[in-house]
This record gives C-alpha cells, sequence and structure tokens, in this order.
C-alpha cells in the first residue's frame, strides 16, 4: 500500500462472512472483488475514467477491459480528457 492510499472500511456481519469463508473466501479475496466491483460501478456511472477505476480495482486497464468483459459490461468509448488522464495513471 502506497503512503498516499486511504484506507477505507466494510463492515460485514459475521453470519454473511461465515457463510462466504464456507464457499472458499477469504478476507483478502472479498477485499479485492469489494474493489473490483466499486471500480467497475464508478466506471459504468462515467465517475471514473477507465485508467482511474482499474486503478481503484488494482489492475492494469486491460485487465479491468477483461473483467468488464467477462461481466458483458460494455467499455465505453471515451474522449481526448479521459484518453489523457488514463496515459498518465499507465505512466
Amino acid at each position: 500500500m502506497a503512503s498516499t492510499d486511504v484506507v477505507l472500511e466494510v463492515r460485514c456481519p459475521g453470519s454473511v462472512y461465515q457463510t462466504l469463508r464456507a464457499e472458499g473466501f477469504d478476507k483478502e479475496t472479498l477485499s479485492q472483488e469489494a474493489r473490483e466491483g466499486l471500480a467497475m460501478r464508478l466506471y459504468g456511472e462515467h465517475r471514473l475514467s477507465l485508467g482511474k477505476a482499474a486503478e481503484l480495482a488494482g489492475l492494469p486497464i486491460i485487465g479491468l477491459m477483461d473483467l468488464l468483459r467477462s461481466l458483458q459490461m460494455p467499455i465505453v468509448e471515451y474522449g481526448d480528457e479521459e484518453y489523457r488522464q488514463d496515459l498518465q495513471t499507465i505512466a
């Protein structure tokens, strides 16, 4: 975790967590899936560029694109400003 990262907490009822544990989920996997889900939602709502959503998800842009495709979510074309932001994120 970078020193400028912000830690966000998600509380999960114990009974729900136990059900998820029984399904093979651990805290790290659930945390990653929560980040990916939030990133996809915010990207889908046009609140984050593809690059920023990938950064939030902890994935390379192509990884997020693959995830969006696997869930049959559209990868929307974006404009010059978003493209510049994504290039900055990559750099």
